[in-house]
Formats: structure tokens, C-alpha cells, sequence
């Protein structure tokens, strides 16, 4: 009951707070909540009494819930085979308990490690135990469809560190080069690593899913570039050679399985090889190559 406003204004401010299943449960950003609010009174105007006055206004609001995220971030890292994936769960700071993540990569991956960072108060980071990392691909194989045939699904529990705040986590996945036979056989340029996220916690009935990221992967194993060399004093117009440069394995692959390897350079007809100038980590090879 309001009484005795006269000529002044007065702002009411209501909080709400969104209980709706599909909002928490789900990356959305096309459900509106509509908010109506009634002015009714007993009302004097022209000494005639109304008792029936009212007013409306209302406003409505779309908001955006991002619940589930995830990124590839990083390099590959040639020297230990590994790669990292980013995934980040409840941006929108809402209630989150009993949340479990599955994680399902591509085949020839496996996950070695994950760690965590966190908004709000300590601890803000860590790594998750990996007894709380459970393979879990027989319970799954409907995940495993398409670019994830043959790959494997792990469950993640996150307890409670998603609750009430934004977690960010970090996922490093190896791969297996000997078994993948992009490395193992030679003949690609590049190879892709697939991943994927779903999400389950208490506040919703369904599963959050993120989108597929991937990343590719260059291997080969030997790459050629080529220079200009320019007659003296042209001023850099006129080219007088052509210099090669090749490399072999310039990511660092673990070529041990290669045997007997050589290269066979194909020049054409119009240019000669001039012998002195083919060079092995800068020591001139001697006699001239065949």
C-alpha cells in the first residue's frame, strides 16, 4: 500500500532469479522473460472519486546462458605429442552441483592431465585427481559417431567446483603416434584431432553439449622453399640464380621407423644444378651429388 506520493517518484527495485530448466540446463540466447506491473488505486480527480484506476507498463529481457564452452588453445607440441583443449563451464555464475563432464576424443588420444582455474574466492586453481577421471566409452558409443569413430569418452566429476562460478578447465590430450597412421606411415601433410563436451548437473534434466573444435596438425616430413639471387649491382631487377632450401622433418617427428631415406630432387630442363652449393647443415658435400 502506497500513500501520500503527491509530486514525488519513487523507484522499486525487485531481483529475480531464473529457475527455469531450460535456461540453466542449456547454452541459449532466444528465451524471454516478460515482467508486467499493475498501478491500481482509489483515485480523486474533480472531486469525483474513481476506484477503479490503473496503470500498466512492463518490460522483457533476453538473456544469454553460456554453460558450456570449449576452445583448442595452444600449439601442438611435437617434442612429447600433446595438445590442449579448453573448456569452460558455467559462465553464468549460476548454482552448479553435482556436475559431471564428458569428454570424448577423436581416436588415437588419451587424456594425461587436467587443470583448473576458477573465479570467486580460494582456491582459485588446481588439477583435477585423476581418480575423478573414469573411462567410460562402453556406456557411451553413441558418442562415437562420425569423426569421434574409435575414440574414447572419459567422465569427469567436478563436484562442486562449478558451483556459483565460472571454471575453466584445461585438458591435455597425447596422441598416440604409433599407432596413428598418419604418423606412423608417412605419405599426409596433415592430420586433425577432433574433441567434444557434455555437460550434466542437478539443475537440469537433459545433457549440455558443446561444439565440436578440432585442430589440425601439419606432419610433414619434409618441406621447400625458394629464394631469388640477383645479378650484382641490378639493384635487385634481374635474377641470375634460384636457391632451394630443403627441409626434412621440420616438426620434429620421431622418424625411427623410416629406414634407408634419401631425396631425389627433380630440376627442370632449363635449370642447371650448380653442384658446389648443395649444403648439409652448412658442410659442403664432397664429391658432387648423383
Amino acid at each position: 500500500m502506497i500513500d501520500g506520493l503527491g509530486r514525488n517518484a519513487f523507484a522499486f527495485t525487485i531481483t529475480t532469479k531464473i529457475t527455469d530448466a531450460r535456461f540453466n540446463g542449456l547454452n541459449v540466447n532466444n528465451i524471454t522473460y516478460r515482467n508486467d506491473v499493475e498501478f491500481l488505486g482509489d483515485v480523486k480527480v474533480n472531486d469525483v472519486r474513481r476506484e477503479d484506476y490503473k496503470d500498466t507498463a512492463n518490460r522483457s529481457i533476453t538473456p544469454i546462458s553460456t554453460v558450456l564452452a570449449k576452445t583448442s588453445t595452444g600449439s601442438y607440441n611435437y617434442t612429447d605429442n600433446t595438445m590442449q583443449w579448453q573448456i569452460v563451464v558455467n559462465q553464468n555464475g549460476m548454482e552448479m552441483t553435482g556436475a559431471k563432464l564428458l569428454e570424448t576424443v577423436s581416436q588415437y588420444q588419451t587424456i594425461t592431465g587436467i587443470t583448473w582455474t576458477r573465479t570467486g574466492s580460494a582456491p582459485t586453481s588446481g588439477t583435477i585427481n585423476p581418480s575423478a577421471i573414469t573411462d567410460v566409452t562402453s556406456g557411451n558409443t553413441g558418442l562415437l559417431t562420425g569423426n569421434f569413430a574409435g575414440g574414447t569418452v572419459y567422465e569427469i566429476d567436478l563436484g562442486g567446483l562449478a558451483n556459483g562460478r565460472q571454471l575453466t578447465l584445461t585438458v591435455t590430450t597425447k596422441m598416440d603416434v604409433d599407432e596413428n597412421p598418419d604418423f606412423r606411415d608417412g605419405g599426409k601433410t596433415s592430420t586433425t584431432a577432433h574433441n567434444k563436451a557434455s555437460l550434466t548437473h542437478d539443475g537440469t534434466t537433459g545433457t549440455i553439449n558443446s561444439t565440436e573444435v578440432s585442430r589440425t596438425i601439419s606432419i610433414s616430413q619434409i618441406t621447400k622453399s625458394a629464394g631469388k639471387i640477383y645479378i650484382a649491382g641490378s639493384g635487385n631487377t634481374v635474377v641470375e640464380k634460384i636457391r632451394y632450401s630443403i627441409m626434412v622433418n621440420p616438426n620434429g617427428l620421431d622418424l625411427s621407423n623410416f629406414k634407408d631415406l634419401t631425396l631425389e630432387d627433380t630440376l627442370p630442363g632449363n635449370l642447371r644444378l650448380i653442384y658446389s652449393s648443395v649444403e648439409f647443415y652448412a658442410a659442403t658435400l664432397s664429391p658432387p651429388p648423383t
